[in-house]
């Protein structure tokens, strides 16, 4: 299923390049029955609300009894990329079907849990009470078999992260964006990583913070300190 919003030029793009690409056609047409939830439109609107999609685009791919298997949430180019992504998918490398089996097995595996995280966090909006508790519950999961961050990293921004970092990280995000507006976990996250990759985007989700919700005073130490760094 292709999720689509005629309004956001990411969509168009994936249309585009790749489902409507003449290149792509004997891929698509051999493995899967492809449809189009458009938002706006009534049978779309439908699919939207009982999958429990909502960013656009994302990709779900549904076995024959309508159970999910795996989704791609957002687009970029080149499209030979996005089909290499959806060819993984196609083999049961790394899909949701296939992370939430081992984790039933083996809810130990680091490695598991963690990209189960990730799968789990990228479909479910942080604004969500129930997406975010099953994204919190994971990545709480990560650091709890690996508080120090010794065994497993992932790639972000083109450098390695470890699983505990990358969790942190994550679980800070969330914080802020909940109701209750929290920014201290990602202040700790500064404190406890001053060399990270993800720095930086940790302190551009605390400017949003200090913008819309800090005092004058916390507004005018963080910035003072987030300009020193990044001037």
């Amino acid at each position: 299923v292709d999720f689509y919003s005629s309004g956001w030029g990411s969509c168009r793009l994936l249309g585009q390049q790749f489902f409507e690409n003449p290149k792509f056609q004997e891929f698509l047409n051999s493995n899967f029955i492809v449809f189009r939830a458009d938002r706006g439109d009534k049978k779309g609107d439908e699919i939207f609300n009982r999958l429990k999609v909502i960013a656009t685009p994302t990709v779900m791919m549904l076995a024959s009894d309508g159970s999910e298997i795996d989704w791609h949430v957002g687009y970029g180019p080149p499209p030979e990329k996005f089909q290499e992504k959806i060819d993984k998918s196609l083999k049961g490398i790394d899909t949701f079907k296939s992370l939430s089996e081992r984790y039933a097995k083996d809810p130990k595996n680091i490695e598991v849990v963690f990209k189960l995280a990730q799968k789990v966090d990228d479909r479910h909006s942080p604004y969500d009470p129930q997406g975010r508790e099953k994204i919190l519950k994971l990545y709480n999961e990560v650091l709890a078999l690996d508080p120090e961050g010794k065994l497993g990293t992932t790639d972000y921004d083109e450098k390695k992260v470890t699983f505990t970092e990358y969790a942190e990280f994550s679980i800070g995000t969330l914080a802020y964006r909940s109701d209750k507006r929290d920014p201290e976990p990602l202040k700790a996250f500064l404190k406890k990583y001053p060399q990270s990759p993800m720095l930086r985007d940790a302190y551009m989700y605390l400017a949003l913070y200090y913008m819309n919700f800090g005092s004058k005073e916390e507004s005018t130490k963080f910035f003072e300190d987030y300009v020193s760094k990044y001037p």
